[in-house]
């Protein structure tokens, strides 16, 4: 059985340069509006139970941690300003994705000693919603 290969030609690289410079830069403006948004408001925690429902999706569905990019495969981007912003995007990626994976274990653990589930969440006085502070 042959290794599967593939090859990009110079339109494809450069449609997929966009494509990661546009979700780099989405990504940073969605931060800096979340940054902007979060000093402005004040907030007070609350502990509240999980979900059944999520609980029981884990434990059919058991988290896996991520694989992210290979190293080898950003190393092909080009020039060197989109490699080293593409490192930049796939590591917030990997954080992002380590936190989510390290909640879920950690809900599943909760729910192995316990028999439920609590999370810490985000309560903002002005309003009556709910940020949920694992995300």
């Amino acid at each position: 059985m042959e290794a599967a290969t593939w090859c990009l030609d110079a339109s494809k690289i450069e449609e997929l340069k966009k494509v990661f410079m546009e979700r780099a830069e989405n990504a940073a403006r969605r931060q800096a509006e979340e940054d902007a948004n979060k000093s402005k408001l004040p907030r007070r925690t609350k502990v509240v139970r999980v979900k059944q429902e999520y609980i029981d999706y884990l434990l059919a569905n058991p988290p896996k941690p991520y694989r992210g990019m290979s190293q080898e495969l950003i190393g092909m981007a080009q020039p060197p300003k989109l490699r080293e912003d593409l490192r930049a995007l796939m590591a917030r990626v990997s954080a992002s994705h380590q936190k989510r994976y390290d909640q879920q274990l950690d809900f599943l653990e909760q729910y192995r000693l316990k028999g439920y589930a609590e999370e810490e969440i985000e309560i903002r006085d002005d309003e009556d919603t709910i940020a949920v502070t694992g995300n």
